[in-house]
């Protein structure tokens, strides 16, 4: 009889045990799923990719491509033996029957992304411009010259005063356009036009570095001629070729 007691005890025992862990079990999951839901990540990212390659644009563009002091004659009445001409104002000894005062030059800009080797040439020299056959009597002779200006609106020195802000061309430059210069810049030099280099000739180089970012960009070109009072009487003109090259032949992409 007190073996069965004890049965039973142990019995009843066991179905408490058991309970107890059922109930534990239960208790354990749910908090462990109160855990998972506490920590369960609260944003979603996703990532996608924009591509777009930007290549190396090498252009140049004359912003003033025209000088024109209209027709005239050299004022032979008053003595003078030429007429002295340039862009910048100058008409020296001239009679302008049909065009006003030419007061500004060429305006050649980098519009590109790309620093470049400039040359100029024309294609003609002195006498096939102004074609003055005689021979120079006066001891005066025809010329054709050009001066390149980099601009700089910073210095107290600046030339390009006139282009800001107005006609023909906005030249707003605050630092020189023309790296690593390869002609006096500033300076009248003679035009070069060579013709017996063949079209492959470029003309002088500039710069070897002429800049595109909008503030070092621009150049001021400037254009004089002589006129001898014994040139002929007709039409004069003359073309003025600007060539950008990759500077060091190297155009990246």
């Amino acid at each position: 009889m007190s073996s069965d007691k004890t049965l039973m005890v142990v019995a009843v025992i066991a179905v408490i045990v058991s309970v107890l862990g059922v109930v534990m079990t239960a208790i354990t999951y749910s908090s462990f799923n109160d855990w998972l839901v506490m920590f369960a990540p609260t944003a979603n990212q996703t990532e996608a990719i924009v591509n777009v390659t930007i290549q190396t644009n090498l252009v140049i563009k004359f912003t003033n491509d025209s000088i024109n002091w209209g027709g005239g004659f050299v004022d032979s009445a008053n003595s003078f033996k030429a007429a002295n001409l340039t862009s910048e104002g100058r008409m020296e000894g001239w009679v302008n029957k049909s065009a006003p005062n030419v007061t500004n030059g060429f305006v050649l800009e980098n519009v590109g992304n790309l620093n470049a080797t400039l040359y100029i040439k024309t294609d003609k020299n002195a006498t096939g411009f102004i074609m003055s056959s005689l021979a120079p009597s006066t001891g005066i002779k025809e010329n054709f010259t050009y001066k390149v200006t980099s601009c700089n609106n910073t210095l107290a020195t600046d030339k390009c005063s006139a282009y800001r802000g107005g006609s023909p061309s906005k030249i707003n430059d605050t630092f020189s356009s023309c790296g690593g210069a390869s002609i006096t810049l500033g300076t009248y030099r003679e035009v070069n036009a060579s013709v017996s280099a063949g079209d492959d000739y470029l003309g002088d180089e500039i710069c070897n570095q002429f800049g595109w970012e909008d503030t070092a960009d621009e150049l001021k070109i400037d254009i004089g001629v002589i006129i001898p009072v014994s040139a002929p009487a007709n039409a004069k003109g003359a073309i003025m070729t600007a060539t950008a090259e990759c500077p060091f032949g190297n155009c990246g992409i």
